[in-house]
């Protein structure tokens, strides 16, 4: 079929018809389509931004880790580091199949707010895994370090032996909040009352002074 566009009849009777396809196809698509639901998808943004805050979090506390790790000490009061140290140490004993027979904490070298803490750990096992057991002690990662090992053999039957190995750990003590000297303000305030009393006192001795300096009647 020959169609000629231009200004005629036959072009806006096409352009017509292709414009009305095109309404009846948006109409039906619009009646078509489900409508969203704002209490859904209002649902839905406060789940993915609790998500996200929880995401962070966990961020944020991963990072605190890397970097306690990354400076090699750890923080806090002397008995929750020791708790924490002898769980840290039970662990990677379980892990290396020795076995831990005692965790002695030894006396600690203070430095200002820097602790350097000591333990000895008495341990038993096959020489290679108290040789692993060293050196999963002496990592980064624990926050962890070696002073001491001695082996010596379990018995003559077995490759086991017994071992002591001595466990370093730096601690970065808590800072102390500094209370009033209690001894200074009570002086201080005591001197107050002093002064305080001192013109009242002085008044009334001259009070004194002027009643028994009064002259006496002749007879």
């Amino acid at each position: 079929m020959n169609i000629e566009l231009g200004d005629n009849l036959r072009t806006w009777t096409i352009i017509c018809a292709l414009l009305c396809v095109m309404t009846a196809g948006v109409a039906l698509a619009h009646f078509t389509m489900p409508t969203p639901d704002a209490k859904l998808e209002e649902r839905k943004g406060r789940a993915n931004l609790e998500k996200a805050i929880k995401a962070r979090e966990i961020s944020e506390i991963q990072l605190a880790n890397l970097e306690s790790e990354a400076s090699g000490m750890w923080e806090g009061a002397p008995e929750s580091i020791t708790a924490q140290i002898l769980q840290s140490v039970t662990v990677i004993a379980k892990a290396q199949g020795v076995t831990m027979k005692s965790f002695r904490p030894q006396t600690a070298i203070a430095d200002g707010d820097l602790s350097r803490n000591n333990y000895l750990v008495l341990l038993e096992g096959s020489f290679p895994q108290i040789v692993a057991f060293a050196r999963a002690i002496d990592t980064p990662s624990s926050r962890l370090g070696i002073s001491l090992v001695q082996v010596a053999a379990a018995d003559q039957e077995s490759d086991a032996v017994n071992a002591s190995i001595g466990i370093v750990a730096y601690v970065k003590m808590p800072e102390v909040e500094k209370k009033p000297n209690a001894g200074t303000n009570d002086k201080s305030s005591e001197e107050a009352v002093t002064k305080n009393e001192g013109p009242d006192k002085d008044n009334s001795m001259n009070e004194v002074k002027k009643e028994t300096s009064l002259p006496t009647d002749k007879k």
